[in-house]
């Protein structure tokens, strides 16, 4: 029957891997030498696997990201805001940018692309 003291699994938190060898004293030197390459070969062996597992699927926000739109860049990115305060008071200029153009003092072609922003933003609702 085993003793109390035999029973107990001795959990230690390992600061460095590393392989103990002790010698046995009934084993030639060349079995020993043998058991050494055996061991260190099925380390390697098992690190080397490890390593060349495949990668993992990208996970929904890394996919996300991956699908994410470009920026568009504009001009001037203060038109862009006058753009979306003017609609927020009056929604209808969307239809009109030649007329948003005029309210705010700013080229036509700018305003477009300001429109355009927002539309693919999902802020002017057609």
């Amino acid at each position: 029957m085993a003793s109390v003291s035999e029973s107990v699994v001795w959990r230690v938190v390992m600061t460095s891997p590393r392989i103990t060898y002790t010698p046995r004293p009934d084993s030639a030197p060349e079995a020993e030498l043998s058991a050494l390459v055996a061991i260190y070969k099925f380390v390697l062996d098992c690190r080397a696997k490890k390593e060349a597992a495949p990668k993992a699927a990208p996970t929904m926000p890394e996919r996300i990201k991956m699908l994410a739109p470009t920026p568009i860049v504009h001009d001037s990115p203060i038109l862009l805001g006058d753009v979306r305060q003017a609609l927020s008071l009056r929604p209808a200029l969307a239809d009109f940018p030649a007329r948003l153009a005029e309210h705010l003092r700013a080229d036509e072609r700018t305003v477009r692309m300001c429109l355009e922003a927002l539309l693919v933003e999902g802020e002017v609702l057609a």
